[in-house]
């Protein structure tokens, strides 16, 4: 017998809640260990009595901390980000992966309540600093003929269109309506750009790809010179040193070909990728693109576009698109 949806979403969760008390007795373990430790080296002479109770005492303050963000989240995931807010977390599967909040690369100064759903329940921003939120969407060939007048009308400011995507033999499968789209769009009065998804392992494959892309747009859209969002669709969640070295490379290379070519590159994936794959502190230098959903962007660094739906319904559209969010500043 094939499972059901709810025997998986059950056992997803039985698997969360198993890790989250793993996460727990570690961190109680740890904090027991430092008071311990802080006891011994202090200038005083405690009993073991006074040892003891200190570590209770400890393990209390953890487990009610714990216990109130589980209690106010209901979620293991949010309970463990905010009781480690140097890192990331970010689950895959069945683990928790962590990263390291970096100095190096510069973070977002968005302001939280400045999120909002405005009255198409969409996702909007604004803030006391003048910067505000268009609403944008991404289509494939899978959404059918599309009406982009009918679109337009929906106080929807851009679109992104899938090019293709690269499998795992680094071969281009093109969308087979990109061109239409793009063309449809643009006539429309959107802000039209292209989304490719890559298959970079190297500096040469990002060149080869980045090569072909800009020969593609030239020859099959030779007017436009907008953004190419490069989505790198390589789910590691946690790459070594050697292939993060490799991939941001190949990336570069790609972003790099895009620039001198006259177009906008921007490098978007989820947070698996950005943040375990990548190198961010050498792609300082290109917009990001996340994908992260949620009411509020979990991801801390400076972006411009955030993919916060995982599939919504427009008129004028078949099927279901991804709805984002681009950040504008007044000026």
């Amino acid at each position: 017998m094939k499972d059901t949806r709810a025997d998986k979403k059950s056992r997803v969760k039985l698997r969360g809640i198993y890790l989250f008390n793993i996460i727990l007795m570690s961190v109680i373990s740890l904090v027991s260990l430092c008071g311990l430790l802080i006891m011994i080296f202090m200038p005083d002479t405690y009993t073991r009595r006074d040892v003891e109770e200190a570590g209770e005492e400890a393990k209390a303050q953890v487990l009610d901390s714990l216990k109130n963000d589980l209690e106010q989240t209901g979620d293991p995931l949010e309970a463990i980000r905010s009781q480690y807010r140097d890192y990331l977390v970010v689950a895959q599967n069945d683990s928790y992966n962590f990263y390291q909040i970096l100095d190096n690369v510069p973070r977002h100064n968005l302001q939280e309540d400045g999120f909002y759903r405005d009255e198409e329940g969409r996702q909007a921003y604004s803030d006391t600093k003048g910067r505000y939120s268009e609403n944008g969407l991404t289509v494939t060939e899978a959404n059918g003929t599309i009406d982009w007048e009918t679109v337009s009308d929906q106080s929807i400011d851009y679109a992104f269109i899938s090019m293709g995507r690269y499998n795992s033999e680094k071969y281009l499968i093109e969308d087979s309506r990109w061109v239409e789209n793009l063309t449809g769009a643009s006539e429309a009065g959107l802000d039209a750009g292209v989304r490719i998804t890559v298959k970079i392992h190297d500096k040469e494959s990002g060149k080869e790809q980045g090569r072909e892309v800009i020969q593609k747009l030239q020859e099959k859209a030779p007017d436009f010179r907008g953004t190419v969002a490069v989505l790198v669709a390589e789910d590691f969640g946690r790459a070594s040193e050697e292939q993060t070295e490799r991939v941001t490379s190949g990336v570069v290379a790609f972003c790099r070909a895009l620039d001198n070519a006259g177009y906008t590159p921007v490098v978007a994936g989820d947070l698996l990728n950005l943040c375990g794959l990548l190198d961010l502190g050498r792609l300082k230098n290109y917009e990001k693109w996340i994908s992260d959903y949620g009411n509020v962007p979990y991801y801390p660094y400076e972006f411009v576009y955030w993919d916060y739906g995982r599939g919504s319904q427009i008129n004028g559209i078949e099927g279901r698109v991804f709805l984002s969010m681009r950040i504008r500043d007044a000026s």
